[in-house]
């Protein structure tokens, strides 16, 4: 998707849709932004925010690639102030444009940060070999931005799960990350295991940037489900359990494609504990295509997954809970899946939850001519909200003028106060070409405020 715009946060037409006085659950938030928007551009060409993460002091830090060329993307981060501006401790006006490769595709899919503020970021970087070959890459920076050279020697490293042997090309993309409390950093994605087979990939690595081989072989895990031909399988998300083991969430594709979950003993080895086989594929009834895009972890053990459905013609938000035998729960929705209509075509690429357990999703809603971020919030059984925008659903354009503007939320974040923050990338029709960093703030409820000792931003 091309997407595009400028460095500052939007003005444009939003002084005409400040929430009112009386602010309810789903409405923009006035203190973030302009009226609970805020875009940061870098420079002319594409730049798409995928991941967001919280510094402890309330500080937001966003992650993507920017770029203007086809071939010479760039990992973009961005830091902004709890009120939703440039922070200009970090990088140039709180910008920040890594290039490991010049003339190569660098780009970032995720960030975390560490509780002494150092920033771990994930993603894949172009070898450049004729056949295409893409490496995981792992990165940390200070929290200035400058690269912490105790990890790796160098700030960054780089990893492939090539065969041994002559290999043409091994095409390995990483797309998730996630902290373990004792400093391992576990990253996750796909990895080409022969030509057009793709395999769920993992790698682990120890605090100072060196590789794990306690995890899996040489630190690697790589694993796929059988169906008797190549099969494209991908980790979109990973999350670590609060007994050590390690959650799942994707997609499986041979002729159609199929939500995926799984989870690992804290070793790599698939937990026999979920479904027998440590993994399972989700079905939603009769819909044809089910993609799994983001995970969240419940405090009974329980696991969340969450995506769209798809026909060919339209989609809709869709979230499975999974039990912790990997059985699905029968106490949410109707036997342990929900579908959420938006739009005509709609669906949702990152899921967390609130300090009440309720689902918080965020994604896209694709109408003629306009793409506008969508939100949903759910209560813990799965039900729409009533309480959260329009019947737990919240529709945000960038643009007035509705024609021809593409804006998308790639991430979500809710804050202690339990406000909920989104990012993706927006495109507006007023913008040069190119696209833009896109954050939204919303307000969350009102007794959220006391539910965390006052501690809000």
């Amino acid at each position: 998707m091309n997407l595009l715009l400028p460095i500052v946060p939007y003005a444009g037409a939003l002084a005409l849709l400040a929430s009112p006085a009386l602010a309810a659950p789903g409405d923009l938030d006035p203190g973030f932004g302009l009226d609970g928007r805020a875009l940061v551009g870098f420079g002319p060409g594409v730049a798409q925010a995928r991941a967001i993460a919280r510094f402890p002091d309330g500080r937001l830090v966003l992650a993507g690639s920017s770029g203007g060329a086809v071939f010479d993307d760039d990992c973009a981060i961005t830091v902004l102030t709890a009120e939703g501006a440039p922070d200009p401790s970090f990088g140039i006006d709180g910008r920040l444009e890594i290039d490991l490769d010049a003339g190569r595709v660098n780009t970032c899919t995720s960030v975390a940060v560490q509780p002494d503020g150092r920033i771990v970021l994930a993603g894949s970087r172009d070898t450049g070999t004729p056949a295409g070959t893409r490496d995981f890459v792992v990165m940390r920076l200070h929290p200035d931005g400058a690269f912490d050279e105790s990890f790796s020697d160098n700030g960054y490293a780089f990893v492939n799960f090539a065969l041994p042997g002559p290999v043409v090309r091994s095409i390995d993309e990483a797309n998730a990350l996630a902290l373990q409390p004792d400093g391992r950093i576990v990253i996750a994605g796909t990895a080409e295991r022969a030509p057009g087979d793709y395999d769920f990939a993992l790698v682990r690595f120890l605090p100072d940037g060196t590789l794990d081989d306690s995890f899996g072989e040489d630190g690697r895990v790589t694993f796929g489900v059988d169906d008797g031909g190549p099969t494209v399988d991908s980790v979109s998300a990973v999350a670590i359990c609060p007994e050590g083991r390690i959650a799942l969430a994707g997609t499986s594709e041979s002729e159609d494609r199929r939500m995926f979950v799984a989870r690992l003993a804290a070793d790599g080895q698939l937990d026999p504990g979920f479904n027998l086989t440590g993994h399972r594929l989700v079905q939603f009834g009769f819909a044809p295509e089910s993609i799994g895009t983001s995970l969240a972890l419940r405090s009974d053990g329980s696991m969340l997954v969450g995506g769209y459905v798809a026909d060919g013609v339209t989609a809709d938000f869709a979230v499975a809970a999974l039990a912790p035998d990997g059985s699905y729960d029968a106490d949410f929705g109707v036997d342990g899946r929900v579908t959420l209509d938006v739009g005509e075509e709609d669906g949702a690429f990152a899921m967390t939850t609130d300090a009440s357990g309720r689902v918080l999703l965020a994604g896209v809603r694709i109408e003629p001519g306009h793409t506008d971020i969508a939100a949903v919030r759910l209560l813990a059984d799965g039900s729409a909200d009533a309480a959260f925008g329009d019947a737990g659903r919240v529709v945000i354009p960038f643009d007035l003028d509705e024609s021809d503007d593409t804006d998308l939320a790639r991430a979500i974040l809710v804050q202690p106060d339990g406000n909920v923050v989104l990012a993706g990338a927006a495109v507006t029709s007023s913008a040069p070409a190119g696209a833009a960093f896109a954050v939204v703030r919303l307000q969350g409820d009102e007794v959220s405020l006391f539910a965390d000792g006052f501690d809000a931003d």
